[in-house]
């Protein structure tokens, strides 16, 4: 008998130093209050606006000359594939050139935006607006599914003449489970799993498919950490406070990458009130903080307008509308892949176009029948072997590892 307790003994001190029972301190009704939260919200449209103070510090150009020989580079290579020549190529590349200059310097914006979030059970739907430069506003239209995302943005709007501006551009990246709950490789989107736990309701324990460990109990709260060691942003570190006054729903969440190679950066998510929707208990105002020191600082306050029924969504964009699927690249995809060209293999990249394949998004078995079709082998791409094609346009996609990292990193939030 001792040696049976002897073993029991070792087997949990070995849990608990493993964090394999960290779900079992958190009592079990904490997470099946929020799971049934999640239900009763999970087919809700919930209309929120967005107040965004931006200030980006820039950065010098003087040390980075060769990306503005770069984007010179690349805009010369833009008039020869255009058929431009004489003054006309010239003012073009003076002018992107002029761009990429005025992109690169600080500056400041207040902005405001009304933004729509459509939860149809396992689906959901984005629409909005975040201003990211002084030059354009770009609108998102974003689709959430188990196991992959679909990115879109149908236009922005041009700051200095209020016109419209396109084109759309769509891509797909797959995930792990609910793309909801996991960040994405995509530069430029502007909504995190920390977003849809405070603004439609997703079970906050359900955010990267981790474990949490519990590290707090008090009368009003509950406080759990967790690493993430894998996929976009990591490895970055999780704080989540759940208020035991108000059904253990999430009231505050930061977020914090301080280890490893790239951009560090810190995120909080703090709900100043809550009010009673649909019989749970929902934030009504919420303040998100992000600070990536000598780089970017921005703030956005979110305010509740209205909660009501959704109607069902349904994936849709134009007739023959270009996208760019990263599916087969896998499910752990990080941005650094997408920056650096070295990492990627650019066949598992493919270029499609919607509608040819029946206004539906190819299944992962179609994209590889399309890749195996153009790049038998899985060998070094031909550029030229789908390029008129009717799947696709210009091909595979092909990222510059220099000036595209730049842009990219500016534009994610």
């Amino acid at each position: 008998m001792k040696t049976l307790h002897l073993g029991l003994f070792t087997l949990l001190v070995l849990a608990v130093l493993g964090g394999n029972i960290c779900m079992a301190q958190l009592p079990l009704s904490v997470n099946d209050n929020l799971s049934a939260r999640q239900q009763t919200l999970s087919h809700s449209s919930f209309e929120w606006h967005l107040s965004n103070d931006r200030t980006d510090v820039g950065i010098v150009l003087s040390k980075h000359s060769v990306l503005v020989r770069q984007v010179a580079d690349l805009a010369r290579a833009e008039t020869t594939k255009d058929g431009m020549s004489g003054e006309a190529a010239d003012k073009f590349v003076q002018n992107r050139v002029q761009w990429f200059i005025e992109f690169c310097r600080g500056f400041t914006i207040h902005q405001n935006a009304d933004w729509q979030f459509q939860v149809d059970g396992t689906a959901t739907r984005v629409i909005g607006e975040n201003q990211t430069s002084q030059d354009a506003i770009p609108k998102f239209v974003h689709y959430y599914y188990q196991r992959y995302g679909v990115a879109g943005t149908p236009s922005a709007r041009l700051v200095k003449t209020n016109e419209t501006a396109g084109p759309q551009s769509v891509e797909v990246w797959k995930t792990l489970g609910d793309a909801t709950m996991y960040r994405t490789p995509i530069g430029g989107m502007d909504i995190n799993p920390e977003d849809f736990a405070l603004l439609v309701g997703k079970n906050p324990l359900q955010m990267y498919g981790t474990q949490w460990a519990l590290i707090s109990t008090a009368t009003n709260a509950y406080v759990l950490e967790a690493n993430i060691l894998t996929g976009a942003g990591a490895p970055f570190a999780l704080t989540l406070t759940l208020d035991r006054q108000h059904d253990n729903a999430p009231s505050r969440i930061s977020f914090e990458r301080s280890k490893g190679m790239g951009a560090q950066w810190t995120e909080s998510y703090v709900v100043n009130q809550f009010k009673k929707q649909q019989g749970v208990w929902f934030p009504a105002d919420v303040t998100m903080s992000y600070d990536r020191p000598r780089y970017t600082k921005y703030t956005r306050h979110w305010t509740l307008r209205s909660v009501a029924t959704s109607k069902p969504v349904i994936l849709t964009m134009p007739n023959q509308q270009d996208l760019t699927d990263y599916r087969l690249l896998g499910a752990n995809l990080s941005a650094v892949q997408l920056e650096q060209e070295t990492q990627l293999k650019p066949y598992d990249v493919i270029a499609y176009q919607w509608g040819p394949i029946g206004r539906k998004l190819p299944t992962e078995a179609e994209l590889r029948q399309l890749r195996a079709k153009f790049h038998p082998g899985e060998g070094t791409p031909d550029a030229t072997s789908s390029s008129n094609s009717a799947f696709g346009v210009g091909g595979l996609m092909i990222f510059a590892s220099g000036l595209w990292s730049l842009l990219r990193k500016r534009l994610t939030v």
